[in-house]
C-alpha cells in the first residue's frame, strides 16, 4: 500500500506532464531541446545550453565510458538508453517536461540498481555553462537537522554530499534551481564529484528499491527566480505523490496566531510547576498577553537520556498538568499548553525495561548513534517500530494521555534521526513516509495539527510533511554574549541566526510556515529578532527570563489580546541578496501585507557600517507605480517610483524597517505606527468624494501619507481636537486611541 501510492503519484504526474506539456507556449525562446554527442547529452534552454556532459551511473558498478544506444522524443520530453561498454548494463535517462513551468524533471531506469548508500545511483553533469555564481542549502555536520547557505562560484566549490536544494544563475542572467527528488524507495540528493554536479540516490544500507524507474531530481530555469522556486516545489511535491505537501494548500494552526512563550532559555532543564505559574503571573503582571506555553525539554521521566513514562515528573509536577494547566487558563488567560518531545520519545529513545519499552517488546527498532552533546561514545537507542504499527500506537498512546492533561499541541524535536530507521527490509524513503505518517497523524487527530516540527530539515522529513504546516528553519537561537559570532551553524549571533532563517526560507517555505525559534525580548539584540519574526509569516513566541520582559519591543508585534501582526507570506531575501553572506551592503528581506510591502535591511556583516540602497521594486508582486515608504526607525515619509532608489546606512548589528504602500488616493494609509507590521492593523479603507474611512483593528496612532493638512478628522463618530493631529511633511499621525474596537477613523480633506 506504501508503495503503490509512491508509483501511483509517479504515474500520475508523468500524465500530467504529458497533458501539460502540450499546451501552446507562452514564449518559443523559453523551451527545452536536447543534443548528444554520442556518448553524453546535454540540456539547453532559451537558445543555449545550460546543462552539459550528463551520464548516469552506478558508483561502484557503472562506469562514465559507454554510448547511447537509442534516444526517443516526445512532445512531454525524451529518453536516452545508455550502455556501458565494460560490463554490458543499460541505463536509461527519462526527462519529462513542464514547459510552460520551465520545470524539466529527471528520472533514472537501471536494471537490478539496489540503490544502497554503498552503491548509490547517480546522474553527473560535466559542467553548467556560462555559470555566474550559485547558493546550496547544505545539511551540514555534525547533527545534520539543518541546512545552512554556502556560496559557490563552481561546482568544486560545492558541498561534497547532502544539499538538500540549490540554485544559481548564468551570465545571461537565467536563474536555475534544482531540488533532488524521493519515491519507489530512494531518496536523492546533490553534490558533486571531481568537480562535477552530481545527483545520487540511496535506499539506506542493503535496501532494495521498489521499482526500476527512480525519480531523481528537478530543475527549473526563468528569469523571475521566485516563480522558478513556486514552479519546482509544487511540480516536486507532485512527482513525489504528495501534492498536499505544500505550504499554499496548508491551514495556519489557529493557536499559533497568538503569542507565545516558551520555557526553555528561561529555565532550560530546571522547569517545574511553580515556575510555570510564577512565569505566567509574571506576564500578567506586565499586561502582556499570552495565548500559549510550551513546556519545553526538562519535564519528562527520564534515566540515561531515554524515556521511561508518558507522564510528567512528579518532583517538578506533582498534581500532573491537569491542575496546572486549568490554573494557567482561569487565573491567567493562557488559554493553550503545550509540551516537548523528541521523535523517538527522547535523545536517546525509550528506556529498556521501562513500562513502554515492555509494551512494544518485540516490536522495538533498535540503532546505533550517538548525540554529540551528551556523550562521546555511541550508544543502542530504541524506538517503537514504524514497520510495525508499533510507533503509531506509541503516539496515539502518548498524545492521549497528553490530551486528557489538557495539552493541545506539541514541539516535535530530533526528526533528523529519521533516517536510522531505515532497514534492509525498510527503505530509506519508506521509512520516512512511515514514521512521519504515524507522527503527524497522531497529531492531527488529537491536537488538530498544532505542532511546531524541529530539527527537521532532512528531505526525507520536509518531503513527508504531509499537511503539518510549520517547522523550524533555522538552528537554535542563542542568546547575545560575547562568545556568539557570525559563523552559520551552531551557536551563532542574531546576524546569523537570520541570514540562515531567510535562506533557509527559500527552499522551505515552499512547503511550510517557517518558524525562526523563539527569542529573548530583554537582549541587546531583540529588535534585530524581533523584526525579522514580525515579517515572517510564522509564529512569534517568547522565551524571556520572568520579569525582565521588554513590553515595548512585544507591543509592536501584536494587538491588545495577544493576536500577532502576521504577514500575508514567508520573507525572503530581496533579488539583489540572493547570492550575498558577507560584504559591506545591508541584506534585505521583504514580505507583504494585502498590497503593502514589508522590507527589513539588516547589518548582516561583521563591519562597523554597511551602506546600500532600497526600492520598492525590492517587495516582489507589489502593485503600483509611486510610493509612499515609511521608515520606521526615522518616523519619516519619502514617495518613490517603483525602481526609484534611495541611500541608507546600517551600523553593526542594525536594522531598518520600511512600509511600501501604493499611492492610489489623496490618503494613502499606512496603519498604526508603533507595530513593526502597520499595514495589519488596518480592517477596511473606503475612499469616497472629499473623504476616507479606515476601519482599524484597535487603537493608537494611526498614521498616512496625505498630501495636504486635512479639514478635520472623526475618531468613531467623534470629531477630535488638533492637538491629536499632527501633519508633516507628507506624514499624517492621528491619535486614535479609543476604548472601543474597532476604531473607525473619518479624515475630510476636502469640501
Amino acid at each position: 500500500m506504501l508503495r503503490r501510492r509512491i508509483i501511483h503519484g509517479f504515474s500520475a504526474c508523468l500524465t500530467g506532464l504529458i497533458m501539460v506539456s502540450c499546451a501552446p507556449r507562452r514564449n518559443p525562446s523559453e523551451t527545452f531541446y536536447y543534443t548528444d554527442t554520442g556518448h553524453k547529452l546535454s540540456v539547453g534552454f532559451d537558445n543555449k545550453i545550460r546543462l552539459e556532459g550528463l551520464f548516469p551511473g552506478v558508483y561502484t558498478s557503472f562506469g562514465y565510458s559507454g554510448q547511447i544506444l537509442k534516444k526517443q522524443k516526445s512532445p512531454s520530453g525524451c529518453s536516452y538508453v545508455f550502455k556501458n561498454s565494460q560490463i554490458g548494463e543499460e541505463a536509461e535517462l527519462i526527462f519529462k517536461l513542464l514547459e510552460n513551468r520551465h520545470v524539466l524533471c529527471i528520472y533514472l531506469k537501471a536494471k537490478a540498481a539496489n540503490g544502497s548508500d554503498q552503491d548509490p545511483i547517480e546522474l553527473l553533469f560535466d559542467s553548467v555553462p556560462d555559470l555566474m555564481e550559485g547558493m546550496a542549502l547544505h545539511r551540514y555536520s555534525p547533527v545534520k537537522a539543518w541546512t545552512r547557505p554556502d556560496h559557490f562560484s563552481s561546482f568544486d566549490e560545492l558541498d561534497s554530499a547532502d544539499n538538500q536544494f540549490i540554485y544559481w544563475r548564468y551570465r545571461d542572467s537565467i536563474y536555475a534551481a534544482a531540488m533532488p527528488l524521493g519515491g519507489n524507495g530512494t531518496l536523492s540528493s546533490i553534490g558533486q564529484r571531481h568537480g562535477k554536479l552530481r545527483v545520487y540516490a540511496s535506499g539506506g544500507t542493503g535496501s532494495s528499491i521498489s521499482s526500476d524507474t527512480i525519480p531523481l531530481m528537478a530543475i527549473a530555469f526563468g528569469r523571475d527566480f521566485y516563480q522558478i522556486v513556486g514552479n519546482l516545489v509544487e511540480v516536486s511535491v507532485g512527482i513525489m505523490g504528495y501534492p498536499e505537501n505544500i505550504r499554499t494548500k496548508k491551514e495556519f494552526p489557529k493557536i499559533f496566531e497568538k503569542l507565545g512563550w516558551c520555557t526553555w532559555n528561561a529555565f532550560m532543564h530546571d522547569v517545574d510547576e511553580k515556575k510555570i505559574l510564577d512565569a505566567a503571573k509574571s506576564f500578567q503582571d506586565k499586561n502582556i498577553p499570552l495565548g500559549y506555553l510550551l513546556i519545553d525539554d526538562g519535564w519528562l521521566i527520564t534515566d540515561d537520556n531515554k524515556l521511561v513514562d508518558y507522564s510528567p515528573d512528579r518532583k517538578k509536577f506533582p498534581r500532573g498538568f491537569r491542575p496546572m494547566v486549568d490554573e494557567l487558563q482561569k487565573r491567567y488567560g493562557i488559554d493553550e499548553v503545550g509540551v516537548w518531545h523528541t521523535l523517538n520519545g527522547y535523545w536517546e529513545g525509550i528506556k529498556e525495561g521501562s513500562p513502554i519499552q515492555q509494551k512494544f517488546a518485540g516490536e522495538m527498532h533498535a540503532y546505533k548513534d550517538r548525540i554529540i552533546w551528551l556523550r562521546d561514545t555511541v550508544s543502542t537507542i530504541m524506538i517503537p517500530s514504524p514497520a510495525t504499527g508499533a510507533l503509531t500506537e506509541f503516539y496515539n498512546n502518548w498524545y492521549d494521555y497528553l490530551k486528557d492533561q489538557g495539552i493541545s499541541f506539541v514541539k516535535v524535536d530530533n526528526q533528523n534521526v529519521i533516517n536510522q530507521l531505515a532497514t534492509p527490509q525498510l527503505s530509506l524513503w519508506d521509512a520516512g513516509e512511515l514514521a512521519e505518517r504515524d507522527l503527524q497523524q497522531a497529531i492531527a487527530t488529537h491536537f488538530e495539527g498544532a505542532v511546531i516540527n524541529c530539527m527537521d530539515m532532512s528531505s526525507n522529513t520536509v518531503y513527508h510533511f504531509g499537511s503539518s504546516a510549520v517547522a523550524r528553519a533555522v538552528e537554535d537561537y542563542y542568546p547575545a554574549d560575547n562568545n556568539l559570532n557570525y559563523k552559520l551553524e551552531f551557536s551563532c549571533n542574531a546576524a546569523g541566526h537570520i541570514l540562515m532563517s531567510l535562506f533557509n526560507s527559500i527552499w522551505f517555505s515552499g512547503f511550510v510556515y517557517p518558524d525562526y525559534d523563539m527569542f529573548q525580548s530583554h537582549r541587546s539584540d531583540a529588535e534585530y529578532h524581533a523584526i525579522a519574526r514580525a515579517i515572517s509569516g510564522g509564529p512569534v513566541y517568547l522565551t524571556d527570563i520572568p520579569g525582565r520582559q521588554n513590553r515595548e519591543i512585544i507591543n509592536k508585534m501584536i494587538l491588545n489580546d495577544g493576536t500577532i501582526l502576521r504577514a500575508d507570506q514567508p520573507s525572503l531575501p530581496t533579488e539583489d541578496c540572493l547570492f550575498q553572506l558577507e560584504g559591506g551592503r545591508p541584506f534585505k528581506a521583504f514580505s507583504k501585507e494585502g498590497n503593502a510591502g514589508l522590507l527589513v535591511a539588516w547589518n548582516a556583516s561583521d563591519t562597523s557600517l554597511v551602506s546600500g540602497t532600497i526600492r520598492p521594486a525590492d517587495v516582489v508582486g507589489l502593485k503600483g507605480d509611486t510610493f509612499a515608504v515609511y521608515d520606521h526607525f526615522s518616523q519619516k515619509v519619502k514617495i518613490l517610483a517603483y525602481q526609484q532608489s534611495d541611500s541608507i546606512e546600517i551600523g553593526r548589528m542594525g536594522q531598518k524597517l520600511f512600509i511600501i504602500v501604493p499611492v492610489e488616493d489623496d490618503i494613502t494609509p499606512i496603519g498604526l505606527l508603533d507595530k513593526y507590521n502597520s499595514p495589519a492593523t488596518i480592517l477596511s479603507v473606503e475612499n469616497s468624494a472629499g473623504k476616507c474611512l479606515i476601519t482599524l483593528l484597535q487603537g493608537g496612532i494611526f498614521g498616512a501619507f496625505c498630501r495636504k493638512i486635512p479639514l478635520k478628522v472623526f475618531v468613531n463618530q467623534r470629531e477630535i481636537e488638533e492637538e491629536r493631529i499632527i501633519w508633516d511633511k507628507g506624514l499624517l499621525r492621528i491619535d486614535a486611541n479609543d476604548s472601543k474596537d474597532p476604531v473607525k477613523i473619518e479624515i475630510v480633506y476636502s469640501q
